[in-house]
């Protein structure tokens, strides 16, 4: 029985000292493998700056308005030739009188045409042969935004949106209680006389507006010789 209890003893010894002895070099290997992917891992510091979106009003975005002289200057018998020439924005002439104004290579109805923010509906937009209804004398301003960021206006606007401002809705009274403006065009290859004037006032509170526009024009003509070359 003396013997048996000796060697249950040495049993547990022995099992308790291979613990002792194996168990360091185990832990010493996983910490080396630690080392290692430690080592392997490490990147180098990169520095990111950013600003808040709020902070990004003075961005440059795809979009101009005309308005005051720049707009009077370059005002013409529809939307279409006003805005040709501007960067990214031409017309589509479809003849004397009915043309579109194109942005970046498209055209209604892959651009939107707005009136106060509003979209405007009429026959240029499922037709070329018409003219956009809104006469450039009557504007106060031309908005124009260039590319995909227009979609907020519709899903139509992919290409750019085009909104045009005018003053059929008084936002403010006006001063002294009456303002008004007239303005006159004439040409000559087509003998146009085309004349519009709008007239604000006030009573109290309450504002009216009044705007007329008178439009004419012939048959667009060219000189003789360059119509006998051509």
């Amino acid at each position: 029985m003396m013997v048996a209890t000796n060697q249950r003893a040495k049993g547990c010894l022995i099992s308790f000292l291979s613990v002792v002895v194996f168990t360091p070099a185990a832990s010493g290997q996983e910490t080396k493998s630690d080392q290692d992917i430690e080592k392997q891992v490490v990147i180098e510091p990169m520095v990111v700056t950013g600003r808040l979106y709020a902070e990004m009003g003075d961005a440059a975005l795809p979009s101009m308005v005309l308005s005051g002289d720049e707009l009077a200057h370059r005002r013409r018998g529809t939307i279409g030739e006003t805005l040709d020439g501007l960067p990214g924005v031409h017309m589509d002439s479809f003849g004397a009188g009915a043309s579109r104004p194109v942005i970046r290579g498209q055209t209604l109805p892959r651009i939107e045409i707005l009136s106060d923010g509003a979209n405007l509906f009429d026959a240029a937009s499922v037709s070329p042969d018409h003219a956009v209804v809104t006469d450039p004398l009557l504007l106060d301003a031309i908005e124009i935004q260039r590319g995909p960021a227009a979609v907020r206006y519709g899903g139509s606007a992919v290409n750019g949106a085009i909104n045009l401002i005018d003053g059929k809705i008084p936002r403010t009274l006006p001063e002294g209680g009456i303002s008004g403006d007239a303005e006159m065009r004439l040409g000559t290859a087509d003998e146009e006389q085309s004349g519009a004037g709008r007239v604000t006032t006030a009573i109290g509170p309450i504002a009216f507006h009044v705007e007329a526009l008178t439009a004419r024009a012939e048959t667009t003509m060219c000189p003789a010789a360059s119509a006998a070359t051509s």
